[in-house]
């Protein structure tokens, strides 16, 4: 009897616990956006670490992450979030169009190729799934195409 009541004791702990979290990391998400937003990239990369420590997966801070750093023109750490999202989300076309986007500031062309190419098939199995209309696959397609031929014209 004793053991099922400290058992459901714990529980309830848990479950409070977890759903103050997630709230808590919706706010910080909302507050680094907002700085981000603003322009105050140094003031959001601080909230969205704090949120990486709560959620080493959570996407949302991931993007905002690279986000900043790139405009920081810190293309390498911004990467190094990209390759989390990838890690997480392979079909993130997104994050891939990013990712190729900086290695080419960083002039890894051939890099920068090869994730192109990646940030198109992702394009396509999003629009294959459903994730995405046609019209948007057609956009990203092509733009994903443009920029690997003008990546590879600078190799």
């Amino acid at each position: 009897m004793e053991k099922s009541v400290l058992f459901a004791l714990i529980l309830v702990i848990v479950v409070i616990f977890t759903s103050g979290c997630t709230e808590n990391i919706e706010d910080l998400n909302k507050k680094a956006k907002d700085l981000e937003y603003s322009g105050r990239y140094d003031d959001a990369l601080e909230v969205y670490q704090k949120i990486l420590k709560i959620d080493e997966n959570n996407l949302a801070a991931l993007n905002g992450r690279a986000n900043c750093q790139s405009w920081l023109g810190d293309y390498e750490e911004s990467n190094i979030a990209l390759m989390r999202i990838e890690q997480i989300d392979p079909d993130d076309g997104f994050a891939l169009l990013k990712m190729a986007e900086n290695y080419e500031k960083l002039g890894r062309y051939g890099t920068a190729v090869q994730v192109y190419d990646r940030a198109g098939t992702a394009f396509m199995k999003t629009y294959e799934k459903g994730g995405m209309d046609k019209e948007m696959y057609e956009e990203l397609s092509a733009e994903s195409s443009e920029r690997l031929m003008n990546a590879y014209e600078k190799m």
